[in-house]
């Protein structure tokens, strides 16, 4: 768009005036991704390709027997070890071509921009499938009005009546959350939750200011971020499962242990080659990769909205 001019003056924008090109590109803003951090990855180099099955084996729970007398003869049990399949079934391309005349006419390396933008789009993606999937597998007695598997105390939200969430009780969801994990004996290290912005936005404006909340010697404030409550991870996602009940936008709230999802994923294919029905290079990427919740107990899913 050419400088305003008054009326009747001749613009000479166009033709003597030129256009400038800005010399890189505007840059993508992307959602952050955290799926790696919060799972089990150890069977990653285990897949070669969509449709790979791995059998992951779990310990057998040695059976106590109570009440021994001297002199009592023994029963053995056998313990028998059970197997859980992960099933490498689900796969993201990508793919796109770039002209040889416009390579070689532009003024701007655009090839690398946009294989850095693919592999930020595989992993947005992924989290976003693999959040939808593993939620409903949460133990029954984790999610839910009645969570908690020895007392049934902690409210988790549930369809038809999600938990309310404000600055006054976001500190106490994380910390009943806990509660509920510690209930099924989950380890305290290795804890994480996955958390909405708008109950980020909930828990910086809480008493979480108050550095004693964390046991950490500078205020969670700093630049933003948000480290550890209660011993815990906490992450922020803008990917997380969401719907309209009751009236309101509410998210399905992820915590656990990283023992509680297995994942795996791999690049089988990143390739360019040559267009054969034009001149240009056309590039192309395959991603598999499977997840499966394998220990229920340890993922908690909290179902509630902004209050």
């Amino acid at each position: 768009m050419a400088y305003p001019a008054a009326s009747g003056f001749n613009q000479n924008a166009g033709t003597l005036v030129p256009q400038t090109w800005a010399a890189r590109l505007l840059a993508n803003y992307y959602a952050a991704t955290c799926l790696h951090s919060i799972c089990n990855t150890n069977q990653a180099n285990l897949i070669k390709d969509q449709g790979d099955t791995v059998i992951i084996r779990t310990t057998p729970t040695i059976a106590i027997k109570s009440g021994y007398k001297k002199g009592q003869k023994l029963e053995y049990d056998q313990p028998l070890t059970d197997r859980i399949e992960l099933l490498i079934d689900k796969g993201d391309v990508y793919g796109f071509v770039i002209d040889d005349i416009d390579e070689k006419q532009s003024d701007v390396m655009f090839t690398d921009e946009w294989l850095i933008d693919a592999t930020e789009q595989f992993k947005i993606s992924v989290d976003r499938q693999a959040f939808s999937l593993v939620y409903p597998d949460a133990h029954a007695k984790n999610k839910g009005a009645n969570s908690g598997k020895i007392t049934g105390m902690y409210n988790m939200g549930a369809a038809g009546a999600p938990l309310a969430i404000d600055k006054n009780n976001a500190i106490d969801v994380i910390v009943n959350v806990n509660s509920v994990l510690t209930e099924q004996n989950v380890p305290k290290p290795g804890r994480w939750i996955v958390i909405p912005d708008w109950m980020r936005n909930k828990l910086m404006t809480s008493e979480i200011r108050q550095v004693q909340i964390t046991g950490d010697s500078v205020s969670p404030i700093r630049n933003g971020l948000i480290g550890r409550i209660d011993d815990t991870d906490i992450y922020v996602s803008n990917l997380l499962p969401y719907a309209t009940d009751s009236g309101h936008y509410c998210n399905h709230i992820l915590a656990g242990h990283r023992d509680a999802i297995t994942f795996a994923s791999q690049f089988v294919k990143n390739e360019s080659f040559r267009a054969q029905d034009t001149f240009g290079t056309r590039y192309r990427g395959l991603q598999v990769w499977g997840i499966k919740v394998v220990k229920p107990e340890a993922l908690v899913d909290v179902f509630a909205y902004a209050a």
